[in-house]
């Protein structure tokens, strides 16, 4: 019986390791300023999620797609995350000037929200996604950019070679 019941405990405690295992670590979001510091040092690109306080779409992007357990892997492993407050007067420094966020947002183009924009390893801009996506369009984006496949086609071509966008 003992033997039995020693047995089960260690399948119980098998299953409870490899459980957090599969736990992605949580998303670790940086100022403007630092996120960029600390892509150049990693060589990684950088992922900025453009928000205000008021937007629900936002919010959704963060309640429901940075939360997605995919999502997270990729981006922990891909990315450098940045959050940047579009009515925000707080100042960072870009290519030696100094900007709010406010500025920054609109430098890159920024008409609504959330957008997404993604900066090569070199800090240089690759594109800027406006809109909200559900977490398994959203991970096409990300492995579009993440994977550099930007570099060798077009968006839907990438979506043609991988079968397409997820049916809902």
């Amino acid at each position: 019986m003992r033997t039995i019941l020693v047995f089960i405990i260690a399948i119980l405690f098998t299953g409870l390791t490899l459980k957090i295992q599969d736990t992605p670590k949580e998303l670790k979001w940086y100022s403007f300023s630092d996120g960029l510091k600390i892509a150049q040092s990693e060589k990684k690109k950088v992922l900025i999620d453009v928000y205000t306080d008021w937007c629900e779409w936002c919010k959704k992007m963060d309640e429901e797609v940075y939360t997605d357990s995919k999502v997270k892997n990729y981006l922990n492993s891909k990315f450098i995350l940045v959050k940047l407050n579009a009515e925000s007067e707080t100042k960072h420094t870009f290519e030696g000037r100094e900007y709010s966020e406010m500025e920054l947002a609109y430098i890159f183009g920024v008409e609504g929200f959330p957008t997404t924009i993604f900066i090569r390893e070199d800090m240089q801009p690759i594109t800027a996604v406006p809109g909200y996506f559900p977490a398994e369009v959203f991970m096409k984006i990300l492995t579009f950019i993440g994977d550099d496949y930007y570099l060798k086609m077009s968006f839907d071509d990438y979506l043609e070679k991988t079968g397409g966008l997820p049916k809902n």
